[in-house]
C-alpha cells in the first residue's frame, strides 16, 4: 500500500502542475498496485484520478471508462463528496470535449451536490467564457468570492471577461487586483499590458 501511496501522490501532483504525460506514467503503475487488500475509496480515488489525467491526454473514451468505475464504487460507499468530485471530472471530459452545454450541466450538478465546490464554479466558468456567456461568467466568478476564496484565479477571469466584453476600466481594476492578491500573477501583468 506504501507504494501505491507514493505512486499516488506523485501522479497528483504532476497532475497540479500540469505536467499530464508524466501523471499518466505515474498513475498506470499505481494501478497495478491494486489489489483486494486495497480500500475501495482508496481504489475510486485512483480511477478518478487516472480519468482526470486521461481527459487531459485527450484519450476521452478511456477517461469516461474510469471515471465510470470511480462513481460506480463511490456510490457503493454513498461518498457524496467523491461523487461530486467525479461529476466535476465528468464535467471536465465534456469540457474538453467541446460540449460546453453538457459541462455546464455537470458542474451544476456537482454545485449541488456541494454549494461550497469552488473547483466546479471554476470549470463552469471557463464553460460560460467557451460559450461566449461572458456576464454569466463574471456572475459565476464572484460566486466563488463570495465563498471566500482568497485566490487571485476568478479575480483574473472576471478581468478577462470584462477585457472581451470590451469594458477596458473594469478590466484593468480586475487585472490591477489580481495582481495586487498574487504579484507573480503573469498572465494579470501580460493582459493589463495589452489593454495600454
Amino acid at each position: 500500500e506504501l507504494k501505491l501511496d507514493s505512486k499516488l501522490n506523485i501522479a497528483e501532483l504532476d497532475y497540479y502542475i500540469q505536467n499530464y504525460s508524466k501523471a499518466k506514467s505515474e498513475i498506470e503503475l499505481a494501478l497495478t498496485y491494486l489489489d483486494e487488500d486495497t480500500s475501495p475509496q482508496k481504489e475510486a480515488y485512483s480511477y478518478r484520478l487516472f480519468g482526470l489525467i486521461l481527459t487531459y491526454t485527450y484519450q476521452f473514451s478511456k477517461s469516461q471508462e474510469f471515471l465510470e468505475k470511480a462513481d460506480k464504487l463511490y456510490v457503493a460507499q454513498k461518498n457524496e463528496a467523491g461523487q461530486a468530485n467525479v461529476i466535476l471530472g465528468f464535467g471536465i471530459l465534456e469540457l474538453k470535449r467541446k460540449n460546453y452545454k453538457k459541462a455546464i450541466s455537470a458542474f451544476d450538478f456537482a454545485i449541488i451536490s456541494d454549494e461550497y465546490f469552488i473547483g466546479a464554479y471554476i470549470e463552469k466558468g471557463k464553460a460560460l467564457e467557451k460559450l461566449s456567456k461572458y456576464q454569466e461568467a463574471i456572475e459565476n466568478y464572484k460566486l466563488i468570492i463570495a465563498l471566500k476564496d482568497e485566490s487571485s484565479y476568478p479575480i483574473l477571469r472576471m478581468g478577462i471577461c470584462h477585457d472581451k466584453l470590451g469594458s477596458y476600466k473594469k478590466a484593468i481594476e480586475y487585472f490591477n487586483d489580481c495582481i495586487e492578491i498574487d504579484s507573480q500573477m503573469n498572465k494579470a501583468w501580460y493582459l493589463l499590458s495589452t489593454i495600454y
